[in-house]
Order: structure tokens, then sequence, then C-alpha cells
């Protein structure tokens, strides 16, 4: 009556692979963005900031599912705010970085004349609900 017809066995998720789809989650982002903000925008994720989101989103036992709640948190909210006050100027783009010395993300808009060098900070929100994203300008 109750017998298992099957097994199945689940492997871990190696690196390279919760990077793939940290990738492909970021990537829906960009297009929410793309279609849904008037000021449109790009961002870039750094690679600390991706190992930032993979700490926070995933672990051994239940793999990448926590991702996309981390990318919410940390990347989407902050991008709602910043937009909502109206920080972003379309055709911006924003490097988000692992916040030095703290938990959490910074948003920097990267400046056209020296897009390498030039950055201001934006100030996602000093609300007390995400405490680790900088909020200044």
């Amino acid at each position: 009556m109750n017998r298992l017809d099957k097994v199945v066995v689940f492997h871990p998720l190696r690196q390279a692979q919760l990077k793939q789809i940290l990738d492909i989650e970021l990537a829906r982002v960009q297009q929410r963005v793309t279609n849904a903000v008037l000021q449109r925008f790009r961002f870039r994720v750094t690679r600390a900031a991706g190992e930032f989101l993979l700490g926070e989103g995933t672990d051994l036992k239940y793999g990448a599912r926590h991702l996309k709640r981390a990318i919410e948190r940390y990347v989407v909210n902050p991008l709602a705010r910043l937009v909502a006050t109206d920080q972003l100027n379309t055709g911006d783009t924003l490097l988000i970085d692992r916040h030095p010395g703290d938990k959490g993300l910074s948003f920097l808009r990267e400046t056209e004349q020296t897009p390498s060098l030039a950055h201001t900070l934006l100030a996602a929100s000093n609300s007390s609900r995400l405490p680790y994203t900088e909020a200044r300008f």
C-alpha cells in the first residue's frame, strides 16, 4: 500500500551553480526595472556584493531557496526607495557593492566623466526596517 516507487537524491548546489542562479535573479530584477520604472537605470553588482547576497540567501540544507528573499531585502527594496525619493535619473548606472565594515550593501551612482573613479553614494533610506543599507548623500 504505502511503498516507495523511486528514490530521488538531491545533491547540494555547487558555488558555480549558486552564482548562476544569482545572475539569473539579478537579471530578472534589471528587467523589472527596465519595464516598470519611469527613470530607467542600470545596476551592476560587484563580486563582493554577490558573495554577500549568496551568503544571506543560501545554505547547505535549503540551497538557494532564500536567495530571492535576500535580493528583495538588500537590492529591490533599497532600489525602490531610491526611485521613490527621486535620487535616480534616467540613464544612471548604479554600482551595488559590499558596505565596508558593516553587514549590508552600498549603492553608488557612477558618473559619466570617470566611471571607474567617480561615484556618488546614494541614500537608500534611513528606515529602521533595513538597517544594513547605507543611506547618505
